[in-house]
Order: C-alpha cells, then structure tokens, then sequence
C-alpha cells in the first residue's frame, strides 16, 4: 500500500518534470538565439583597447616589465567587434616592434576580419597638432595632405578599418583650431561622412567639449574612458556630449 503510493507519486512527479523540461524548449530555439545576435551585431559594440606592447611578437617595447608576453591577438574572445590597435612605439624601438606590425598585416588581420571584427588604430591627440604648414595658419591643401599621411602612417599599411582619437589633455583655443581642420580633413575619407565602411572614433576621459564640438559629426562613436568609475560617471558623461552626439 504504501509502496503502491510511492511509485504513483514518483510518477507524477516525473510527469511534472517532464512537462516543466517541454516547456521550457521554445526559449531555447534557434530563431530565438538568431534574432539577439542579429541584435547583438547591429545594435550593440563591444571594443577593446588592445595593448600591442604585450603581444607575444612585441619584446621590449615600451616597457619595463621582466615577464614574458604571450597573449595574441588571435586570443581576442568572440563577440567583440571593435579592436583598437593600441601600440604607441617609442623612438629608437620601431625594429623591435616590427614583428608585431608584420604579424599583424599577414595574420591578425586577415583573421580578425574575417569573424567580422573591424580592426582601428589608436593615436593621440597632439598628433593631430603636429601638421607641417609654411604660413600662419594651415591651408585647406595642408590639412588635406597631412589627413593622407595620417592615414598612411597609421592605417593603410595594414589594411585597417579606421582610427581613434585619444584625448587627455586641454588643448588651447588656437589647437583646437588646428586639431578641427585636420579632423575634417580626416572625415572625407574615415567614419560616418566618408560612408565607405570606415570607423573614426574619439575616445576621452574627460568632458572637455572645446575639441569635440565642432567636429562633432565626424566620428561614429564616442569612447568614454570609465577605468573602474560607477554608474554616476557613466550617466554625467552621456549628458554632456548628449548635445553632440546621440546617447546611443
């Protein structure tokens, strides 16, 4: 009698697990996971800053640190669409960095683009300063020119997608003056007026408008330094370039 209860509660309770196990299946099917990476690839970005002085082909450049490198670039995780290529290369140590660009140009790249990742070069802002011009101001030919071989210095060679723009710093109103000419002059062949599948972003950690507001248009994102900052910070920064730029 009692054992005759048990089997019967035994089975019903297989049947709710069954029935609970059924349920559960359209949450798990395959138009379902379709339609949030479709979300995923067009609504969303994912962009990392990767360090190439810590590259397992870069040694002894720009740092001082004993241990050995052996991340790759290979290593960067699916589901990350942006790489920013940060490599700054100080003065006397580009032979020791070629490896890296070389390796990036035969297989980083080819690989990287073909999960559909798009590959941006990181540089700082007072490169944009640095534009030859003979007269007092640069002319429209100048900053044309210089835009050429920024691209030619930091991105063609490897057959990259784009750059980004790292502002630290509070440039004068006379710089920024100067770092707007060449940004437009960049925009005609990177980012969104350019419209050629380019990307040309501005990254900061600050909220400096001066050097963004003019230019404002020129970029496709904005990257917004956060190191470790709370929510706050996050939601401070969205509102003040809200005027130039969409929070999304």
């Amino acid at each position: 009698m009692e054992r005759g209860f048990f089997m019967s509660k035994k089975g019903l309770i297989f049947s709710i697990v069954f029935v609970l196990c059924v349920s559960l299946i359209p949450m798990f099917s395959v138009p379902s996971r379709s339609v949030q990476a479709e979300e995923q690839v067009t609504n969303k970005n994912f962009m990392i800053y990767y360090r190439a002085w810590r590259d397992v082909e870069m040694k002894g450049v720009n740092t001082s640190l004993p241990d050995e490198n052996w991340i790759s670039m290979s290593d960067i995780p699916y589901g990350i669409n942006i790489v920013n290529v940060f490599s700054y290369v100080p003065p006397g140590q580009e032979e020791l960095a070629k490896p890296f660009f070389d390796k990036l140009k035969a297989e980083y790249e080819p690989e990287l683009h073909a999960r559909g990742v798009k590959l941006i070069r990181g540089f700082d802002y007072s490169k944009l300063l640095a534009i030859p011009y003979a007269g007092t101001f640069p002319t429209e030919q100048e900053f044309d020119s210089y835009a050429k071989a920024l691209l030619d210095e930091l991105m063609v060679p490897w057959g990259l997608d784009g750059l980004d723009i790292d502002m630290e710093t509070y440039p004068t109103a006379d710089e920024v003056k100067i770092s707007d000419g060449v940004v437009r002059a960049l925009s005609k062949y990177i980012g969104p007026k350019a419209n050629n599948g380019t990307l040309f972003l501005y990254d900061t950690n600050a909220q400096n408008m001066n050097p963004f507001k003019n230019v404002s248009d020129s970029f496709d994102l904005l990257a917004y330094q956060q190191y470790g900052s709370g929510p706050s910070r996050t939601e401070m920064a969205a509102n003040a370039y809200a005027p130039y730029l969409p929070k999304s």
